[in-house]
């Protein structure tokens, strides 16, 4: 079964796109990855250094924050894994790791901010938010049916292939769809948490611009997925003009 799959997933990229090229196809990608994995550690291991004039931590200061977005029945919770902090909708409750949850630094009170702000996002009934759920929870499913497509291409004929690319370029776009929703969301998220800080004075004003650089990176984290799944589109329809798909 995996030497048939790995068929034809050989068979499917050949017909995609020229296979000298696939390897430089997702190259801006995985440097997008790169780069936002290190502005954003960057922006945090800076911010973990400047301890918080009003000695808060991130769980006090997520409290404060609910509180006072009407959100008292919102529990809180910490989780052992790092970077695992978020929001749950459907629960209804803000996780936040160890480090987060328990150090009185800007950075912990950035991150912390922005996951509250998700809450707020939620509870406003910010319309992207919403649908965004709706398109995380089908993404599983979309996955699957871009590997089933991958392996019927091991026995399909040339009229087969065409169908598939239609049905992968629509999959494709779905997730473009997906990561442009995911970027609005976050950067409103990230707006609304550097609001709340200052308009409850968790923080100070001279600590102001290193939180916005953190909350600007987690921002950037979402780029890499919307450039990926651009360019798989861009792979798609490459790969059918240079096939001469279109006759």
């Amino acid at each position: 079964l995996a030497d048939m799959y790995r068929l034809g997933l050989i068979k499917m990229l050949d017909f995609i796109i020229p296979r000298h090229l696939g390897a430089l196809a997702f190259l801006p990608g995985v440097l997008a990855a790169l780069y936002a994995r290190w502005r954003f550690s960057r922006g945090y291991q800076a911010g973990t250094q400047i301890s918080t004039e009003g000695r808060l931590n991130g769980a006090r200061s997520a409290r404060i924050l609910l509180d006072r977005n009407g959100m008292a029945n919102v529990e809180l919770y910490e989780t052992p894994h790092s970077f695992s902090d978020h929001y749950d909708p459907r629960r209804r409750c803000v996780f936040l790791s160890i480090p987060v949850a328990e150090k009185q630094s800007v950075a912990a009170l950035g991150l912390t901010a922005h996951v509250v702000g998700h809450a707020i996002q939620f509870k406003q009934e910010h319309r992207f938010f919403r649908l965004r759920m709706t398109l995380i929870g089908i993404t599983g499913w979309v996955t699957n049916a871009l590997l089933l497509m991958i392996v019927l291409g091991l026995l399909s004929t040339e009229d087969t292939k065409a169908f598939l690319l239609v049905g992968a370029s629509s999959l494709y776009l779905l997730f473009v769809t997906t990561y442009l929703l995911s970027l609005s969301v976050e950067y409103e998220a990230s707006r609304i948490a550097l609001r709340e800080l200052l308009r409850h004075k968790i923080i100070q004003e001279n600590e102001t611009a290193v939180v916005n650089r953190m909350l600007k990176a987690c921002v950037w984290l979402d780029v890499p997925g919307l450039l990926l799944a651009y360019l798989g589109v861009f792979r798609l329809f490459f790969g059918r003009k240079h096939h001469g798909v279109d006759g």
